[in-house]
């Protein structure tokens, strides 16, 4: 089982990179962890200081549902593009939310943006503008020389993509996804 999840989590990644660029390859993708953890999902650094590694932690009870299982690692795909062992700014979240719903759309229908939590749904918002902003071949283009999300700077957004001060400053919040 652990093999066809971690087949399917690298798929997610590639299948991110296309949409919204490369991804640091300096970090081994490490096996996905599944086990009674209290803070999963989440992007897992598994020798944080010795180095650099990352894995998907899930709880166990995730692979009763598959549908919820594939979610779970679309969304952290779109992690493995920009690692940092701190919380992703909201246009990193919004995009993970995005593709998330995109690759679960054929399978898990059940996720509306109206059902979903407050924080999820607020990043899916700010995503889906941020898209018509930014169309994904410019984001593509955009991450080739500013590859981390949460390097991202307000000063960097309006000066290099004609964002307003406000609006850029929103995208480089951190935001807490935990519900």
């Amino acid at each position: 089982m652990t093999a066809a999840i971690d087949h399917q989590l690298k798929m997610f990644i590639s299948r991110a990179e296309k949409l919204f660029g490369a991804r640091d390859s300096g970090f081994d993708v490490t096996p996905v962890e599944v086990g009674a953890f209290d803070d999963a999902p989440i992007i897992w650094y598994p020798t944080k200081h010795a180095g650099r590694q990352m894995t998907v932690r899930l709880k166990r009870e995730v692979l009763q549902f598959p549908h919820q299982l594939r979610y779970q690692l679309a969304h952290e795909a779109v992690h493995f593009l920009s690692p940092a062992p701190v919380r992703a700014p909201l246009i990193e979240e919004g995009l993970a939310v995005w593709f998330s719903l995109q690759v679960s759309k054929p399978f898990y229908v059940a996720e509306t943006s109206k059902q979903m939590p407050v924080n999820y749904r607020r990043a899916l918002e700010f995503a889906l503008h941020f898209m018509k902003r930014i169309p994904l071949p410019r984001l593509r283009e955009y991450r080739v020389s500013n590859p981390a999300f949460h390097a991202w700077t307000p000063e960097m957004l309006v000066a290099d993509l004609g964002f307003d001060t406000n609006y850029a400053t929103e995208a480089c919040t951190i935001v807490d996804m935990r519900i």
